[in-house]
């Protein structure tokens, strides 16, 4: 009797899964104003759903499929600067748009073979803190998902999801489960001190809400202490709130233009400096990770003599984002504007260039995959920057 009921339950099952995607897709159609079969197949959506969710290798989860759906959406206009957020993303970046981290406090990169996670950075009074991980210590799984490159999209989908996980962590030679959990941790967007020469050294680690403002008390204590010239490490700096970015560039120019942006609607916004710029000598660090509309900044300084960028290229993909938050608590961050130099020079079509090239050297690069430290004694970029200024 239950074996003769098998098939009748699949069958149920089947056909309410298809309902529900029939009525997901009739709901969507007018929305998005695809109304003929031409350009948007209802029977290829359900059969790519039958054999997704009966034929894929692997397990997978009917509500992740149909989040893909509104994420492939967005991904078909090809720009990494447009994207669709699931609710617990859009929760999550709202939080760090406001200067908060949120996850377990665990920064690293890859191992020297790629094989494990080395930790960099524990943040404090975070749930890694409190769990006793140190910076040097190594992942090699999350949830049992081996640490290895040919995981790596399994992985980074496991270090920045805000559920608990359980972490295998090899710390003095012992291996060790270690469960933790993601919290909201307060952070400081900067970080500064007083180097040889009297160069203040400002490493902006964020520049969300209220950033240039804590900028500018760096800066002032730093004076205090005696600093004339100044190092700004933008060299991971990416995601600006835009309104922070055009403080940030203003602190670093004369009064004037700075830069533009312009609409697709092809109406343009002149954004200008008002405020006192800076005093004494500045070099910017930049490398490919210095991305999104923080790029304006290097943009509209790279004529100024008195400011010299010193690294290696930026990523190149500037632009104005608006980020909009949908009635399911999901979200769009959305590119609505270009961004150009006073002489219309597209900002960030492509990587920028620094005036002096210097690549990290191996033996930073080597003590950062395998011990976790970044030794500001061994980066020759920063050591770069201390010598122009000197």
């Amino acid at each position: 009797m239950v074996r003769e009921m098998i098939p009748r339950l699949l069958g149920l099952m089947t056909g309410i899964v298809l309902a529900v995607i029939l009525i997901l897709v009739y709901l969507l159609t007018p929305q998005l104003g695809l109304a003929t079969v031409e350009v948007y197949d209802r029977n290829k959506l359900i059969i790519l759903d039958q054999v997704v969710g009966y034929q894929y290798f692997k397990q997978s989860d009917y509500e992740d499929r149909v989040e893909g759906l509104y994420s492939g959406y967005v991904s078909g206009l090809e720009d990494s600067t447009t994207m669709y957020f699931t609710a617990e993303e859009a929760a999550k970046w709202l939080a760090e748009d406001k200067g908060k981290y949120v996850g377990t406090g665990i920064k690293f990169t890859w191992g020297i073979t790629n094989q494990y996670l080395v930790v960099t950075e524990v943040l404090n009074n975070s749930p890694a803190e409190a769990a006793g991980i140190q910076v040097g210590d190594r992942i090699t799984a999350i949830d049992g998902v081996f640490a290895m490159m040919s995981n790596e999209l399994d992985i980074y989908e496991k270090l920045t999801s805000t559920s608990d996980a359980v972490y295998t962590v090899i710390k003095d030679g012992i291996e060790t489960d270690i469960a933790l959990f993601s919290a909201e941790i307060e952070t400081d967007a900067v970080n500064s001190m007083l180097l040889q020469n009297n160069i203040g050294y400002l490493e902006l680690a964020s520049l969300n809400e209220g950033a240039v403002e804590e900028i500018y008390s760096h800066i002032d204590n730093l004076e205090t202490q005696g600093a004339n010239k100044w190092i700004i490490d933008m060299r991971y700096l990416s995601n600006a709130d835009f309104q922070e970015t055009i403080l940030l560039t203003d602190l670093l120019t004369d009064a004037g233009p700075m830069f533009l942006s312009v609409d697709k609607e092809g109406e343009t916004t002149e954004y200008n400096s008002v405020n006192e710029k800076i005093n004494g000598q500045v070099v910017i660090l930049t490398n490919a990770s210095t991305s999104g509309n923080v790029e304006a900044v290097i943009a509209t300084v790279k004529d100024d003599e008195s400011i010299t960028t010193i690294g290696t290229n930026t990523k190149g993909n500037a632009k104005v984002q608006e980020f909009i938050q949908l009635s399911d608590g999901s979200g769009l961050l959305i590119a609505t504007e270009n961004l150009y130099t006073t002489d219309e020079r597209e900002i960030g079509s492509e990587p920028m260039e620094p005036e002096i090239l210097v690549e990290l050297d191996v033996a930073y690069t080597l003590k950062l995959v395998t011990e976790g430290v970044s030794d500001k004694e061994l980066d020759n970029q920063l050591i770069a920057a201390i010598e122009h200024l000197s």
